[in-house]
């Protein structure tokens, strides 16, 4: 399997609605690694790490999220994979 590396910044009401959380349990599901957190100035960063495939869900997935939230804008960055981490964290 190709392994992938992305950076995806999301856009909208996606804070307080358990964007993070959700974004843990689909990559956790899916087998990969990386981080996400909250920005200072209201968005949502992902970094992950796994599959190409489960990648390319994880981005589609991010351009709705949860029902709670409200996506505006998704933008994800391809990277070069590092294989960094070991496990899926809320940072």
């Amino acid at each position: 399997m190709l392994k992938s590396r992305v950076k995806i910044t999301i856009y909208g009401k996606v804070q307080q609605v358990g964007f993070r959380a959700n974004v843990k349990k689909f990559a956790q599901e899916h087998g990969m690694t990386g981080w996400v957190g909250n920005t200072e100035t209201g968005q949502v960063v992902v970094t992950a790490e796994g599959n190409k495939a489960d990648i390319k869900q994880l981005i589609e997935w991010c351009k709705d999220g949860p029902l709670s939230a409200k996506v505006d804008k998704c933008e994800p960055y391809y990277q070069r994979y590092k294989d960094e981490f070991t496990r899926f964290d809320i940072m």
